[in-house]
């Protein structure tokens, strides 16, 4: 599909096409559809980030926290592996210094998405578990964990990327479609029964997965019927060329083509979902990108992330950086490194985290130019925002806004991502145009817009995109 397809043109002051949801879905007051695929928790769209600290105590509880809090996220996914909640055959607990994290981080203020995941030494020679005692098994795990934490935890994840090499001792490939439908079939229900309430997500399969079979597969073997919401880790760091690996790519490669896929399962209908796992990482090889540039598509993909209704969270993949070795990509996902010094990308996701969690989509001003964005938010609590951005890989393009209405007069706010804001006025004198005669032109802004966006906020009521042109910063491009 070619970008103009997907946005509806570029002819009106919004181009509502693809990205503009339907009139209900702008109103997130409004009452709950009755449909069983809503996410069924209190906040219908959840700005998160991975952690590692509950299953492999990776960090500083009190400085994550505190970054958290930061960054204005709402949310963390982390683990309690079966393993370590049944170390004894038969006898199910949870360690006090896991439970006292999940605690603590709920008590913050924080939604605590647990993935019920990986195998146990006492089942199915410590593989995934496959045989009907051991699903028995992990299904009592998983309600013993419902029960524990109720009130307390209410999203849980069926799993981590069952279709590859990952978990216990004894798991050495990745897992079939089928089985990991039995297992949810199991679990799901069982988890309902604790309490109808909690928001069960279940796939949690990686990009490979989404598109080699095995989601058809577990479509076909019931996954609609057995989750409240299907979760995805549609990573594409590793594309070539460069380009693919841009946000605007993504969602369409991605996010769109699975959702085309459950739709065709679901009668037509969108299928919400949760993006679990996803980040652009900054190692130095061939597939890492400069923390600046991921900074950015961290922005731009949450902007894209927040147009689409069906998306009800999007957990950042992950927090924290693993480690120091600069080669590793499992070492440099993170949105601060292993001593929680922030990197780019840290202050470009808390610019923009409220937004993602409560600005609600109104649509596209038109640019005349496919790869000049500018979507427009409004919140019940603050200004409308509007969010500009240029995804060519190395050019910078500035853009002249007018307001149409007159209400120029009032201030506006600009920030470009990662930066502190500044407050400005409407009004623009072209004195490079060619002659220091020009006149002040009154309702006019320009601006120069760079990969990172930038969000502009005030009474937007009006507002159109008149003229873009190329400007060139050598030293801004690419290396």
């Amino acid at each position: 599909m070619g970008r103009r397809a997907l946005l509806g043109g570029v002819g009106g002051v919004l181009a509502t096409g693809a990205f503009a949801p339907p009139a209900a879905a702008l109103a997130p007051s409004e009452a709950e559809s009755s449909d069983r695929h809503a996410d069924s928790g209190p906040d219908k769209r959840l700005v998160g980030a991975g952690v590692h600290f509950i299953a492999q105590r990776k960090g500083f509880i009190d400085s994550q926290l505190r970054l958290l809090r930061d960054a204005e996220a709402r949310a963390i996914r982390d683990e309690v592996h079966w393993a370590q909640v049944e170390v004894e055959k038969g006898v199910l607990a949870v360690p006090a210094e896991k439970d006292s994290w999940v605690r603590r981080a709920a008590a913050a203020g924080l939604e605590v998405l647990l993935i019920l995941d990986y195998s146990n030494p006492f089942y199915d020679n410590y593989d995934r578990p496959t045989s009907d005692e051991a699903i028995a098994a992990f299904t009592r795990y998983a309600t013993f964990l419902a029960r524990h934490f109720k009130g307390v935890v209410r999203r849980f994840e069926i799993w981590n990327e069952w279709d590859i090499r990952i978990g216990g001792g004894g798991i050495s490939s990745g897992g079939t479609p089928e089985d990991y439908m039995r297992l949810v079939r199991s679990v799901y229900p069982a988890l309902k029964a604790v309490d109808p309430k909690i928001t069960v997500a279940a796939g949690a399969m990686t990009n490979a997965a989404m598109f080699n079979g095995f989601l058809d597969a577990t479509l076909a073997n019931g996954l609609l019927d057995n989750c409240d919401v299907v979760a995805i880790h549609p990573y594409n760091w590793g594309d070539l060329p460069l380009d693919l690996r841009r946000p605007e790519i993504w969602v369409q490669s991605r996010i769109e083509r699975v959702q085309d896929k459950l739709r065709s399962h679901n009668a037509g209908n969108d299928v919400p979902l949760y993006i679990t796992e996803m980040s652009w990482p900054t190692q130095l090889d061939a597939r890492g990108i400069a923390p600046d540039w991921a900074a950015a598509y961290c922005a731009r993909s949450y902007l894209i992330a927040a147009t689409l209704p069906y998306i009800k969270g999007y957990w950042w993949y992950d927090l924290q950086d693993d480690g120091w070795n600069s080669a590793s990509n499992e070492h440099n996902f993170g949105l601060v490194r292993a001593d929680d010094t922030p990197k780019p990308a840290f202050y470009a996701y808390a610019g923009i985290s409220s937004l993602f969690a409560n600005g609600r989509y109104e649509g596209q001003l038109a640019t005349g130019d496919p790869e000049i964005w500018a979507l427009r938010f409004g919140s019940p609590r603050s200004p409308d925002t509007l969010a500009l951005w240029n995804s060519y890989m190395d050019d910078d393009w500035s853009v002249v806004l007018r307001d149409t209405r007159g209400n120029g007069a009032g201030e506006l706010r600009i920030e470009q991502l990662g930066h502190p804001a500044r407050r400005s006025r409407w009004g623009r004198r072209e004195w490079y145009s060619g002659t220091q005669t020009q006149p002040v032109i009154p309702h006019e802004l320009e601006i120069t817009l760079r990969r990172a966006p930038v969000l502009i906020s005030g009474n937007l009521d009006g507002v159109t995109i008149t003229r873009v042109t190329k400007r060139v910063f050598p030293e801004s491009q690419r290396p």
